[in-house]
């Protein structure tokens, strides 16, 4: 019997064992307040860069995401002109600040994908992938970050007159492509988890409730009970 239930606590925790996060001891304690924190500084630094595009709006630009997705240095130099002194410098600084951006939702998703790695409602299939992708995060940073250097440089040259290098706006725009990627299931997979958890929750306290209810409590005065998460709120329990 002792050989099973340690097997069996093997078994539950292999995603421990097999593919520990480096990311977990953040978020054992105080996890929603973690959260929380992150995810509102990166919503705030999102609205900003949206209002900043705005900004830089024109016939021949779309937003900043027309210079990141030029592919060639005709279309960037096509967009740069578009734009008044003033919306250049609107751009400027949208690129630089897209550094502060890049930590905050780098950050949010790194955790958030360890996180749904090691909910009891991720799949099996899952939990390795899920791992993974947390691990993803800062080289999609990597991606940004090299992005909006490029954006700069690009900017400077066809300011001072000069064509952008020829490779430099394709290989910006393929860094957009490959960090929107690693974002995008990051933010799929985190969502996934996330709602599987809350069903998962939710089922598991209402069968606990339900057996309470038809079953007399035996469990001693300051006891638990059998998971220790029943009289915890489902915010708790679910983080």
């Amino acid at each position: 019997a002792c050989y099973t239930q340690q097997t069996t606590s093997i078994s539950t925790n292999m995603s421990v064992i097999a593919f520990p996060g480096p990311f977990q001891s953040f978020y054992r304690e105080q996890t929603a307040l973690k959260f929380f924190i992150i995810f509102v500084l990166a919503i705030a630094a999102l609205v900003a860069i949206l209002a900043l595009d705005t900004m830089v709006h024109t016939p021949d630009a779309s937003g900043f995401s027309a210079l990141e997705f030029a592919f060639s240095s005709k279309e960037a130099r096509k967009v740069v002109l578009s734009w008044t002194p003033r919306q250049i410098a609107m751009a400027s600084f949208s690129a630089g600040f897209h550094f502060f951006f890049l930590i905050l939702y780098v950050s949010f998703l790194t955790l958030s994908a360890s996180w749904a790695s090691q909910q009891p409602a991720c799949p099996r299939w899952l939990v390795v992938p899920a791992s993974i992708i947390s691990l993803l995060q800062p080289i999609g940073g990597i991606f940004d970050a090299m992005l909006q250097s490029l954006n700069i440089s690009t900017i400077a040259s066809i300011v001072d007159g000069s064509d952008p290098p020829s490779s430099g706006p394709t290989a910006a725009s393929s860094f957009a492509l490959i960090h929107d990627i690693i974002l995008a299931v990051a933010v799929l997979v985190s969502l996934i988890v996330a709602i599987l958890q809350i069903i998962h929750v939710r089922k598991h306290g209402s069968s606990q409730s339900r057996t309470a209810h038809s079953t007399p409590a035996t469990t001693p005065v300051g006891a638990t009970g059998s998971t220790g998460q029943s009289h915890l709120p489902l915010r708790d329990r679910l983080l």
